[in-house]
């Protein structure tokens, strides 16, 4: 696999990756900040993909600067042509998928090597040979600033430390090949113990102009030539690990973005018109456009004869986006609890419940109940949105907002009691029967739930009626608090074991191990969730929530 990437004098400068006969399976490029990697990337990844079709070489790529480089290389609204070989663009630095990436890579290194051996071939071109009408394509992992990944002493960076290892060490023998860039190598601390047996795997060095000890970082120990660089977009390279005598100069092509931008459109159209890669920012929620798809693929997903309901949550922080959803059915523990001070993710987490909800019955063949508590007694605009998303689908939507939380609650109580006597506990729900959905938005800020009416009936008792009998009746809670000690206040320690669902948003780490145990690490952070349903065993799932549907 050969790139051509600039000029030395009149000759064209290539850079060969192969994985034997002779053996230069990665590459490892420096270059101090402004004297042109970005630049050096987006070239060496569009002369790969001009000369290889998308059949012969995926890439998945990681940037973990501050910039958004490989961006362009996805589609956009209203460009929807993207480069085809891009499988993965992992974008704004999120460590926990970049190491979900190379978990990915590293499972299907060994998928492919266990191929390989069944079919008696030892590499990927033996491979190719047995098997000339498989399509086997290199894969070509590039990190930019990739020591962000490793640099923390921590599980996310030891884990990855082992996963490059194998990769850099056996990969080469299935296909898979490095492409490591960083503006500094030296002083990172976790890397010590693996330098050689990682950078050992790295024949090809790159650095454009640097400092003389990043030169030899990159390059090699007493290799400086590129601190003897003058200019932006002058390389040396090297393809025998950095030894002096084989250094190269050379200059890098300048990456037109018009230029380039026409060849993706022109391979995006050669290739089909693929489906686009998996885009993954770590700064932002999902993109709710991606609902119907998302919805399509639970139901696709589910047994057939399956009646449960699915409410989606979000799209996990993993290469596969199979979205994070929580099944209704009458079944006690059916009740969702949201814990967290984040706002903006409560409202995007409850507009895709009640779009999914509303979308999977009938028109008019379910009940929301919103309880604002947020918005006072006019209502916040988000539960508008709420309201629209369910009505949308000529559901009958009710709405009780600031004062009226309380009282909207007491009288789902009543119908929850109603229909136990109608039906009885167990009695197998007729389609008559319309399913309600109760929304509590809020309800942290919902005044006076423990005061007891003239009845002796308080608000509290009918939450607590709702999580205990209503998942049995066709009544689903699914709640938003702000903090876990209200959230236990309102439902009573003794009834929060029938709460099945979580979802944790920007919540304290106290609150999240009162829950799941005091040894799960958890870090608040915006558009990040964590999901967990624990009447089904399941374990605590990373999920970026859906921003609030328009």
């Amino acid at each position: 696999m050969t790139a051509k990437i600039g000029r030395a004098g009149l000759d064209v400068v290539e850079l060969e990756l192969r994985g034997s006969d002779p053996s230069l399976p990665n590459v490892l490029i420096g270059g101090a900040s402004g004297q042109g990697k970005s630049n050096l990337l987006l070239v060496l990844l569009h002369s790969i993909a001009a000369s290889y079709s998308p059949d012969e070489v995926a890439m998945y790529l990681l940037d973990f600067k501050d910039g958004l480089e490989f961006d362009r290389l996805g589609p956009r609204p209203g460009r929807p042509w993207h480069l085809p070989h891009a499988r993965v663009l992992g974008l704004e630095g999120d460590r926990a998928f970049g190491l979900a990436v190379l978990r990915y890579l590293d499972g299907e290194f060994r998928r492919r090597a266990e191929q390989f051996r069944l079919a008696g071939a030892n590499d990927l071109a033996g491979y190719r040979t047995l098997r000339p009408n498989e399509t086997v394509p290199r894969l070509l992992l590039v990190i930019d600033e990739f020591q962000v990944l490793v640099a923390e002493d921590d599980d996310i960076a030891r884990a990855s430390i082992v996963i490059l290892e194998t990769l850099a060490r056996r990969g080469r023998a299935v296909g898979v090949h490095l492409v490591l860039a960083s503006q500094t190598l030296s002083g990172i601390e976790t890397l010590v113990t693996k330098e050689r047996s990682i950078f050992g795997q790295f024949p090809w060095r790159v650095s454009l102009k640097t400092e003389a000890s990043e030169s030899e970082a990159v390059l090699g120990r007493q290799n400086t030539e590129a601190a003897q660089l003058r200019f932006r977009g002058e390389i040396v390279l090297n393809r025998e690990y950095g030894d002096p005598t084989h250094n190269r100069r050379g200059v890098v092509a300048y990456a037109d973005e018009e230029l380039l931008d026409d060849l993706r459109h022109d391979l995006w159209e050669r290739a089909g018109r693929p489906m686009a890669p998996r885009v993954f920012y770590a700064a932002r929620p999902s993109d709710p456009n991606l609902l119907t798809g998302a919805l399509q693929r639970v139901l696709t997903d589910a047994p057939p004869g399956d009646d449960t309901k699915f409410a989606l949550l979000g799209l996990p922080v993993d290469v596969d986006p199979a979205p994070v959803a929580f099944g209704l059915t009458a079944d006690p523990g059916r009740t969702l609890a949201i814990v967290g001070d984040g706002r903006d993710d409560a409202f995007g987490t409850l507009g895709a419940v009640v779009w999914s909800l509303a979308a999977q019955h009938v028109r008019g063949g379910a009940e929301f109940v919103l309880l604002d508590a947020v918005g006072g007694d006019t209502g916040s605009p988000e539960t508008e949105l709420l309201d629209e998303a369910a009505g949308a689908y000529d559901h009958k939507v009710h709405r009780q907002t600031g004062s009226g939380v309380g009282r909207g609650l007491s009288e789902l109580a009543e119908i929850v009691e109603e229909r136990i006597k109608a039906s009885g506990k167990h009695a197998d729900l007729s389609a008559e029967r319309r399913p309600i959905y109760v929304l509590g938005i809020g309800l942290h800020r919902a005044a006076r739930l423990d005061h007891y009416d003239d009845t002796g009936v308080a608000p509290t008792d009918a939450l607590r009626t709702l999580v205990r009998e209503g998942p049995l009746v066709d009544v689903h809670l699914i709640g938003w608090w702000n903090s876990l000690r209200v959230f236990t206040e309102h439902v009573g320690y003794e009834f929060t074991s029938l709460v099945g669902g979580y979802v944790f948003l920007r919540a304290p780490e106290a609150d999240v191990q009162g829950v799941l145990g005091p040894y799960l690490r958890y870090a608040p952070q915006p558009h990040r969730g964590l999901f967990c349903d624990l009447s089904h065993g399941g374990r605590p799932v990373p999920v970026v929530p859906f921003a609030l549907p328009s």
